[in-house]
């Protein structure tokens, strides 16, 4: 019994393979493009709706924009608040976290004495100092955010 594949089918295949990982290493990409298509789509509706009211598209365009800054503005004021206070309780918690994870560990087994000795030659007194360091470059970055509308 022979089995004979055509050269095409072999070419065929290796073409899905090479298009099945393209896509898996783009796919952040093709899922922003597809967000950025729903939003244009979105909010051509609303810039339409405001055109035929009378007012300029470069007006309009301007309000929808204008409007979807200031919910995303909104957005972000409530959730930044709410992850601050949980990122400084996680980091205060961290050294009860560690402990409580070790203390799930065998007493003399091997991996629980490689992660004491990895966990102790960290640095822990510095989680305060770099989640400063983070909320203020966050801090820096929402505060250009917010203001380059307003300087243009």
């Amino acid at each position: 019994m022979e089995i004979s594949v055509p050269t095409t089918t072999i070419l065929k295949v290796f073409a899905a393979l090479i298009i099945a990982y393209a896509l898996y290493m783009l796919w952040p990409l093709v899922l922003l493009v597809f967000l950025a298509l729903f939003l244009a789509v979105t909010l051509h509706s609303f810039v339409d709706w405001l055109c035929a009211k009378g007012m300029k598209r470069w007006v309009s365009l301007w309000i929808v924009i204008g409007g979807l800054s200031v919910v995303l503005g909104v957005a972000a004021a409530l959730l930044v608040p709410a992850m601050i206070n949980q990122v400084t309780c996680f980091s205060q918690n961290l050294p009860r976290i560690r402990d409580d994870a070790l203390g799930r560990l065998p007493v003399d087994g091997w991996v629980r004495l490689n992660i004491v000795h990895l966990l102790n030659n960290a640095s822990w007194s510095e989680t305060q100092a770099w989640l400063d360091r983070i909320m203020s470059a966050g801090g820096i970055a929402l505060g250009g955010a917010f203001n380059f509308p307003l300087i243009c």
